[in-house]
């Protein structure tokens, strides 16, 4: 990061944020021994989610219908406000 008032340059470190499979048994939680595969099979089990998921064909009919909305509305000629 840049310091304009000095005109120096201040070095920033982020903190590292662990993957649900580095976590240490010291955790809460412990996940100690997990895996990327066995945590993802994990979250396929749980269905996180599912009741908000939406089937990609209906977002795609959606998504047609509302742009063919959109463009369909015809545009005015000026966005000039009428005259009183």
């Amino acid at each position: 990061m840049k310091n304009k008032k000095e005109g120096g340059v201040v070095p920033i470190e982020t903190k590292y944020i662990y993957q649900p499979w580095e976590v240490s048994a010291q955790a809460p939680g412990g996940l100690d021994g997990i895996t990327p595969e066995t945590f993802k099979e994990s979250v396929e089990k749980a269905r996180i989610g599912a009741d908000y998921l939406i089937d990609r064909k209906k977002i795609e009919r959606e998504y047609q219908k509302r742009y063919k909305k959109l463009t369909a509305a015809e545009e005015p000629k000026t966005f000039r406000e009428p005259k009183k």
